[in-house]
């Protein structure tokens, strides 16, 4: 069975690939990821200071306690997470962190240990708190830990620059039933993400094997985390064939058109990064796979596709285990809130 690591149920999940480490948000920028001038931002390594975040206040309300402050950050320390649940040794006091990875809290004066958890992924830090004065934590960055990664080759997806950006290693496999085809090396990994156009998925003599997926379906229940990107929606359906629902036919799925859609956003830690609830969804080539519908998945990310609203990221618990679907990935088309989406839904696997 894969190892067992520290779960946490927030909103939100999933992960694809970007370009470059993201900025924290510009509110100059429109919400699409625009410059002023119309031009695309890829992104930079975030110089945003919480120290510097008025709303914070100055000083804790009550005399024997000091007001905490601090951000925590992926295992890069380049991107901002929101979402990330923190806890105090001995105290009941308890947040999680907001808007930029930031976060504040008022504690007792005296040593003081926090824990920190963001998915799969764990921190931990110690101070002191004095009473009366404002005590800045700086930048915590997540760890690892032993996460093993497993990432299958695609064509059309590159996560591996999306893992590399936040500091989290991984194994690559040429093809998918390099991966899937062992119980053994299943369960030497923790996460497993599928790349849109794997040499099965896109070569009509090859199909996987029954026995392959219903294997890898066991993996994800017994604790496993599987993303699968776009075309690799049968490897998805495959394993976890309840959580949603695709066309009858390959054609009736991969019916996506060219364009951009509105998409509405339903994960709360996806809408504190990013600071609004709606954003641009580019799809650059055509035959992109539709869900139908969500039947046993939260859905993360949703828009308006054949007259219909329907889900263009979702993630299906199992209770450990948990398998992400996503429409949409990047290439040349992302924009600054696609690529802010896509590290916050990696680190929430």
């Amino acid at each position: 069975m894969p190892r067992s690591f520290p779960r946490q149920n927030f909103l939100g999940v999933l992960c694809v690939v970007c370009l470059a480490p993201a900025a924290c948000i510009d509110r100059d920028k429109t919400d699409s990821g625009s410059e002023p001038d119309g031009t695309t931002s890829t992104g930079s390594e975030s110089t945003f200071d919480c120290a510097d975040a008025t709303f914070f206040g100055d000083q804790a309300e009550h005399a024997e306690s000091g007001l905490v402050v601090g951000r925590v950050v992926s295992p890069s320390s380049a991107i901002p997470v929101a979402g990330a649940e923190l806890t105090f040794a001995g105290l009941t006091d308890w947040t999680l962190s907001a808007e930029q990875g930031c976060f504040s809290i008022e504690l007792p004066a005296g040593d003081a240990t926090l824990a920190g958890h963001k998915g799969r992924y764990g921190l931990e830090h110690t101070f002191t708190v004095t009473a009366g004065e404002r005590v800045d934590l700086g930048d915590l960055s997540l760890d690892t830990g032993d996460l093993r990664v497993a990432v299958i080759d695609g064509n059309y997806d590159s996560v591996e620059v999306l893992l590399t950006n936040l500091g989290i290693p991984y194994d690559s496999f040429a093809e998918t039933e390099d991966l899937i085809s062992s119980t053994m090396m299943l369960d030497s990994y923790d996460a497993i993400f599928a790349n849109c156009g794997s040499i099965t998925s896109r070569t009509p003599s090859r199909s996987f094997s029954t026995e392959d997926l219903d294997r890898l379906g066991q993996w994800v229940r017994a604790g496993g985390t599987l993303y699968a990107s776009d075309l690799e929606w049968h490897l998805f359906e495959g394993a976890v064939p309840e959580a949603l629902t695709f066309g009858e036919t390959e054609l009736d799925v991969i019916r996506g058109e060219t364009g951009t859609v509105r998409a509405q956003i339903l994960s709360r830690d996806v809408v504190q990064l990013l600071g609004h609830d709606q954003t641009d969804i580019t799809f650059d080539l055509p035959g992109w796979a539709v869900v139908d519908a969500a039947e046993e998945a939260e859905v993360v990310v949703e828009a308006s596709i054949d007259g219909a609203i329907r889900p263009l990221a979702a993630i299906h618990r199992t209770d450990p285990g948990r398998a992400v679907f996503t429409s949409f990935h990047n290439d040349h088309q992302a924009t600054q809130d696609m690529q802010l989406i896509l590290y916050e839904l990696i680190l929430s696997l």
